[in-house]
């Protein structure tokens, strides 16, 4: 069996090539979740594995076959490779790259020392984003892609309303700084009194 790490990478570092592999992984099987194994050494993936999805219902869940699934640990071990992390998407645009309560207990079951990578695709853009599913906690992970070019993982922007938000509240706190500053202020002296 491969390496399994006793720990997970505090980040994982894709390529851009990989990345477009996931992409054209998901064009071609639109609706459905698209699911495999991440190798490589250190935190940075060598290969996506890609693994047939077995599941009965494949537009909300995933199965990876278990043959292919087999197939693909031992040629990791066979490469002299680690284990890094799972892969799967959620194909609704409004789904959240974030792990659903079904995937936590599967993979906090049954893949308790790697990393789960979990994208969706919402319009041009691809959201990936890593996870750590400990026993008692989800915890986010970093992933850098090695591009000059402007890297095509996108993080979640914010919404009109939520920008005009921050920019009220931004106003808001220096006019009240502003305030405060002149209400500590000393009275200014009375220059109406002759000098002595």
């Amino acid at each position: 069996m491969p390496d399994l790490l006793s720990v997970p990478p505090t980040h994982l570092q894709l390529s851009r090539e990989q990345v477009l592999w996931l992409t054209e992984q998901i064009a071609q099987h639109p609706g459905e979740e698209v699911c495999g194994l991440i190798a490589g050494r250190g935190a940075t993936a060598a290969r996506f594995i890609a693994i047939p999805n077995r599941s009965q219902t494949p537009q909300t869940h995933f199965q990876m076959d278990e043959n292919k699934l087999f197939q693909a640990l031992k040629s990791i071990d066979d490469a002299q490779e680690t284990l890094l992390a799972t892969y799967h998407t959620h194909p609704k645009p409004h789904s959240a790259s974030r792990p659903s309560q079904a995937d936590i207990v599967t993979l906090g079951r049954d893949w308790p020392h790697t990393l789960h990578v979990i994208a969706v695709h919402k319009q041009r853009d691809l959201h990936l984003k890593a996870w750590h599913i400990a026993p008692d906690e989800v915890i986010s992970v970093p992933i850098t892609v090695d591009s000059a070019l402007s890297p095509p993982v996108i993080q979640e922007r914010l919404s009109s309303a939520q920008q005009v938000a921050i920019i009220l509240a931004t106003i808001l706190s220096v006019a009240l700084v502003v305030i405060i500053a002149i209400t500590l202020l000393p009275p200014p002296p009375d220059l109406t009194l002759p000098l002595r």
